[in-house]
Formats: C-alpha cells, sequence, structure tokens
C-alpha cells in the first residue's frame, strides 16, 4: 500500500496542532509587532538631512550674485522684518494656545456672578439712605485688590491651573452695576470652576474689606450669587479675532518680498529657506501609523509560524490521528488513550490549553486515561475469546514514555484473565520478532506525531507475512 499519497490531512487535527503551540505562535507574533513597530518609530522620529554650512554658504553666494550692494542690504533687512513678524506669530499662536478664554466652546460657557450693595446707611433728616456717594471709588478699589497676583495664585491653586496670571485674569471682572452695587462675574470651562473661582473672590473680598473701609468708609453685603451656561458672543468674538490676527499676520509676511526684483526674491527664498527650512519643522508623531505596522508584524508574525507548522505536520511522514490506521492501513482501532504530558508542570494559561483540549477530545470521543484503558482491556479481552486466541501480543515501533505506560496499564488490565506478551519493534529487536511468529494474535500501539508511518506499514507487512492476526491497534496521543 503506497501510504505517502494516501495520507490526507484532517484540518482540524492541524487546528489542534497549532493551538498547542499557541505560546510559540503569540511570542513570534509579540517579537513580529516590536520589530515592525520598532521600525515605524524609528522612520517617524528619525531626522531629516540637514544641508552644511558651506553648502548653504555656497546657495547664499549663488543667490546674490548679481545683486548690487544696496539691493542685497535691502533684501536682508527685509529678511529682518520677516524674522520679527515670525516672533510675533509664535507669541500669538502660542497665546492662543495657552488661553483658557480662547479654547472655550462658546455654545457652552459656564458664567458665574455675585453681586454686593454697598451703602453707609446715614440719616438725612428721618429718611434713611442706603446708597454710597463713594460707590464708584469703593468698586474700584476693591477691583484693583481682587485682581492682584496674590487673588490669582489663590484662584490657580483652588482650580488646579498651571497657566500664567494673564489667562486667569482675563476670565473674571469686578465691576460696578446700578448706583452702588459691586459685581463679581467670571466664566470658565465649567461650572465648578465657576463657582470655585466666585469662592475665592468672595473671601478675597472679604479679607481685604477692611483695607478698603479705612480709604472709603462703607458697608458691603451680598445679595445674591447665580450660576448659568449659555452662549458667548464674546468668545467667539475674541476666537474669531484671534484667527484674523494670525491670518493677517501669514499675508503680511508672505507678501513681503512682493516689491523686490526676480534676482532679489531668489536671494530672500534662499535666505528665508536656511533660516525657516521645511525640514526643521517637527513631523506629527503619527500613533495611527504606528499602531498599523504593529498590527501588521503581529499579523505576519503569526502567518509565518503557523505556515512554518503546517508545512512541518503536512511533510512528517508520522501518525497524526487515530483514522489514519484506518483510511491507510485498514486497521481496526481498539481505543485512544491520552496521557498528560504535562502533568505536574505550571505552564502559562494553562486553563487555555485544558479548554480546547477538552473540545478536540470531546470532538474525537477520546475518554479519560483510567476509562479508555479499561474500554481497551475489556475490547481484548471479548474478540480474543470470540477469535479463539490465546497467545496475543502487543509491540510498538515507538519507545516514549506514554507508549510504555499505555502498554503496561492494558497488559495489567489482562493478566488475570489473558496473558498477553510485551514486546519492543519487531523492526529491531530480534527477540520481539521470534514472539511475534509464536503469538496467534498481536495488538499494535503507536504514538501519535511520532510513530513513522514507513515503520508501521513495515510492522503490519511483517504480521502479515508471519500469519499474525492483528487484533487492533491502540493509539497513544
Amino acid at each position: 500500500m503506497d501510504y505517502g499519497y494516501e495520507n490526507e490531512i484532517d484540518l482540524i487535527d492541524l487546528l489542534h496542532y497549532l493551538l498547542k503551540r499557541w505560546r510559540v505562535i503569540v511570542i513570534v507574533a509579540l517579537i513580529g509587532g516590536c520589530l515592525l513597530g520598532g521600525y515605524s518609530a524609528y522612520k517617524q522620529a528619525r531626522p531629516e538631512k540637514m544641508p552644511t554650512e558651506e553648502e548653504n554658504e555656497a546657495a547664499l553666494e549663488k543667490a546674490r550674485d548679481g545683486l548690487s550692494d544696496i539691493e542685497v542690504a535691502e533684501v536682508d533687512s527685509l529678511s529682518a522684518m520677516y524674522d520679527s513678524y515670525v516672533k510675533v506669530y509664535a507669541e500669538k499662536e502660542l497665546n492662543g494656545q495657552k488661553s483658557i478664554r480662547l479654547n472655550m466652546d462658546p455654545e457652552h460657557v459656564h458664567t458665574g456672578a455675585s453681586t454686593y450693595v454697598i451703602s453707609d446707611y446715614y440719616d438725612n433728616k428721618g429718611i434713611y439712605t442706603v446708597e454710597s456717594q463713594n460707590a464708584g471709588n469703593i468698586v474700584a478699589l476693591y477691583s484693583e485688590l481682587l485682581t492682584d497676583d496674590k487673588t490669582i495664585d489663590i484662584i490657580k491653586e483652588a482650580t488646579g491651573w498651571g497657566v500664567d496670571r494673564q489667562y486667569v485674569r482675563e476670565l473674571y471682572s469686578v465691576s460696578s452695576a446700578g448706583v452702588s452695587l459691586l459685581r463679581i462675574s467670571t466664566i470658565a470651562p465649567t461650572q465648578d470652576e465657576c463657582r470655585v473661582i466666585i469662592s475665592v473672590l468672595e473671601d478675597r473680598l472679604e479679607q481685604v474689606k477692611p483695607e478698603v473701609q479705612a480709604n472709603a468708609p462703607h458697608e458691603i453685603v451680598k445679595v445674591n450669587d447665580k450660576y448659568f451656561e449659555d452662549y458667548s458672543s464674546g468668545i467667539t468674538d475674541a476666537q474669531k479675532a484671534q484667527s484674523d490676527t494670525l491670518i493677517s499676520l501669514k499675508n503680511t509676511m508672505r507678501n513681503i518680498p512682493d516689491k523686490l526684483t526676480s534676482g532679489q526674491k531668489t536671494y530672500y527664498q534662499e535666505l528665508i529657506k536656511q533660516h525657516y527650512p521645511d525640514e526643521i519643522i517637527e513631523k506629527e508623531f503619527s500613533v495611527f501609523g504606528l499602531i498599523k505596522y504593529v498590527l501588521i508584524g503581529i499579523v505576519a508574525g503569526v502567518f509565518a509560524v503557523a505556515m512554518c507548522y503546517c508545512v512541518y505536520y503536512a511533510l512528517r511522514q508520522v501518525l497524526r490521528t487515530s483514522d489514519d490506521f484506518r483510511s491507510m492501513f485498514n486497521t481496526r482501532v481498539i481505543g485512544t488513550v491520552q496521557y498528560d504530558e504535562d502533568e505536574g508542570k505550571k505552564k502559562f494559561l494553562s486553563g487555555f490549553d485544558n479548554w480546547f483540549d477538552k473540545k478536540f477530545d470531546k470532538r474525537e470521543g477520546i475518554l479519560p486515561a483510567n476509562d479508555a484503558v479499561k474500554m481497551i482491556v475489556s475490547d481484548i479481552l471479548v474478540n480474543a475469546k470470540k477469535d479463539g486466541i490465546t497467545k496475543p501480543m502487543i509491540i510498538s515501533t515507538s519507545s516514549h514514555d506514554a507508549v510504555k505506560k499505555a502498554v503496561q496499564e492494558v497488559t495489567a488490565g489482562c493478566k488475570k484473565d489473558l496473558e498477553l506478551a510485551v514486546g519492543s519493534s519487531v523492526l529491531t529487536d530480534s527477540e520481539s520478532l521470534n514472539k511475534l511468529s509464536e503469538a496467534d494474535g498481536v495488538i499494535i500501539a503507536e504514538k501519535v506525531q511520532e510513530s513513522r508511518l514507513a515503520d508501521i506499514a513495515r510492522e503490519l507487512e511483517t504480521c502479515k507475512k508471519l500469519g499474525v492476526n492483528v487484533m487492533g491497534t491502540v493509539v497513544v496521543k
């Protein structure tokens, strides 16, 4: 029988074979992900090659060629002007990035306000007047004291904002309203921050009140406070003004060389290019690109190692499943015994191995080892009695410990009712071959993924030549 060409691959068994090696596959996948991810990070972070000073100077000399000293001086002056605009633009842009006010959502601006009444309660011929004639001056004094650095620092500590004082100061105001009202108002990204700022300012007002009263005698009493969320046209206008300013500066910078001659523009552009080369603009690090390369590396690692295992699985001419005995050698399988080869060893996530092993064992109908041995023993005894076999023998081409254990347990189970002779490989052991010639029945025990198909074929051929009845096979997994 040409077993080599009739050996079919069970895809489900191949999947089981791969799953048993999932740790190696995961490790290789992680290595692949790290390698490609590292390559992506290096490629993105690698600085571009900058021209040398000699190359820059040679380019400037070439651009200046043909220009008069006056024309060169004019270009140098405009280049200096461009530098000043760059600094102004950077300051404006930084201000827009740091400003809490300019980064608020104008559709959802939280506002808080606290109102105080200022009075001196003097009696004007039986008429009590509560308005203060000096309310404007009093509000101005409070405003000065409530917008000082000390107050700003208290607000920063209370809110946890790590910004410059100017960005906190622009969020609130202390102003007069009506005849003798003082109003503290603030805006903030959240209502909680509004309440914190108002609370700080109210406490601060109580602290500075004696100082203000010493300069302008009065009484001041809080009458109400309120908090709400609303659209703010002021924020919209401020954001538009910021954008317009940056656009205007860009246009002004772009139009600086408009009145220069063609030769001057070439020199000007070379100066600007060397002062502000495109290469020094920091590239934005792409996290998406990094993740993409990592995933490609993982998939490539899984594919590569899985393909290697598949090729190895397909090319090895060994017993892969119990069905190989039926399909290739037309030999009955008495039973399958599976031992835990890693028993007593702690393996990472061994519960996962146990879970999928049980799923595949259930599909193949594999019983626990003890039960499987009992069923094999019963089958041998029944068939030996039925076929009148009195001198059976069990042999194997494999010397694996699991096979020896299975043979030992089967032999022990049959000992009471049937003397089962034990031999090793009849292909290499002459004593076993002699025993086989005297036997009237044989059981073959072979190990999955170890016993060679060629050896099994020769073993069966030997039994056939000796006229020994093959009672069946025991597959050890």
